[in-house]
C-alpha cells in the first residue's frame, strides 16, 4: 500500500500543481490518467479500472458494487476510491468500508483530487471490525 500511496502523491504533485485541470475532468478521466500514470511509473503493479464486485449481502446477492480501482502486486491489493469534492469525503469512507468489507481486501485508499494543490495529507482511518486500514489523501491546504 505505501507505493499506492507515494504513486498517487506524485501523481497529484505533477497533475494538479499550480492547475484547475481536475475541474473539466470527470472521474472516468482520472480513473484513466491513474490507470496510465501506474502502468508506466510501476508496471510490476495491476491496475484494473471499474471492477465489478458481486455483493456478499444476503439482502441481494444480485447486486453489484463498482470499484473505481484496485490496485495489486504478488502481496496485497488495494482498493482506490476516488472523490472530487470535500462533500464526498465522510461518503466516500462509508462507500469504501463497504467494498472493503464485500471484497475481503483490507485496505483501502479514499483519494481526494482537487485542483488546488499538489500535496496531499494522509489521513489513517482503522477498521477493527474487517481489520482493515482506510488511508484518506486530501489537499494539504484542506481544513477539514
Amino acid at each position: 500500500m505505501d507505493l499506492t500511496v507515494e504513486l498517487l502523491k506524485e501523481f497529484s504533485r505533477q497533475h494538479w500543481t499550480g492547475s484547475n485541470e481536475s475541474a473539466r475532468q470527470t472521474e472516468a478521466k482520472i480513473i484513466g490518467a491513474l490507470s496510465g500514470f501506474f502502468a508506466s511509473a510501476a508496471p510490476n503493479l495491476e491496475v484494473r479500472s471499474e471492477v465489478k464486485l458481486t455483493s456478499n449481502s444476503s439482502i441481494d446477492s444480485r447486486k453489484f458494487l463498482r470499484v473505481d480501482l484496485i490496485v495489486s502486486n504478488k502481496k496485497e491489493q488495494v482498493i482506490i476510491e476516488l472523490k472530487g469534492s470535500k462533500q464526498g469525503y465522510r461518503s466516500g469512507l462509508l462507500q469504501l468500508e463497504h467494498y472493503m468489507r464485500e471484497s475481503n481486501i483490507p485496505w483501502g485508499i479514499l483519494y481526494i483530487y482537487l485542483y488546488k494543490s499538489g500535496e496531499l495529507d494522509i489521513n489513517q482511518h482503522l477498521l477493527p471490525k474487517i481489520n482493515g486500514l482506510i488511508l484518506a489523501l486530501t489537499p494539504s491546504e484542506w481544513i477539514r
